[in-house]
């Protein structure tokens, strides 16, 4: 029988390709795991500094991706998570970009170490509902993950074009 494997996985990498960002020489290959990275790092790809931190982030984001595979972190993972962290913000740290990244990035290591939010949370390749993330963050809230709602009209707060569209994907 023949092997599709490599027909698939090209597949695969073609659908993730779309979530990746080029910033200077470096293009991702995990980005797909956070929405949030993919817009800072694209916002700041010129700020000298930035391909070393992407590149931070992406080795980050598999490491997420394997535990997500797993179904939770092995102890080993959860320090190898926790020191990457720490390179992470201290290198956004000395770039200035440290109070950006810290809100997701924040997210993702208690993905890793806790399990809350669950790890791929922050996932652009597959399709959710607005309706559904709501109600996961609030699931979340309730079990004490210590995260907020954001305010109508506050950065990153969804808005009536983002309902708007909700409501007519919804229906079809």
């Amino acid at each position: 029988m023949k092997n599709f494997k490599p027909f698939y996985r090209g597949l695969a990498e073609k659908e993730h390709s779309q979530h990746e960002i080029t910033v200077g020489n470096y293009t991702t290959k995990h980005f797909y795991m956070c929405g949030s990275a993919q817009t800072v790092m694209n916002k700041n790809a010129n700020v000298k500094g930035a391909e070393e931190l992407t590149r931070l982030q992406d080795d980050f984001y598999k490491l997420e991706k394997e535990v997500m595979d797993a179904g939770s972190a092995t102890d080993e993972q959860k320090e190898t998570a926790r020191n990457m962290y720490n390179e992470i913000m201290k290198r956004a740290g000395e770039i200035g970009l440290a109070d950006d990244i810290d809100d997701y990035m924040l997210q993702h290591i208690n993905s890793i170490e806790k399990g809350d939010p669950e790890p791929g949370f922050g996932r652009t390749d597959v399709k959710e509902s607005l309706y559904l993330n709501i109600a996961r963050k609030k699931a979340r809230i309730a079990r004490g993950s210590g995260e907020k709602m954001r305010k109508v009209g506050s950065k990153g707060a969804p808005k009536s074009k983002d309902f708007e569209r909700a409501a007519q994907t919804a229906k079809s």
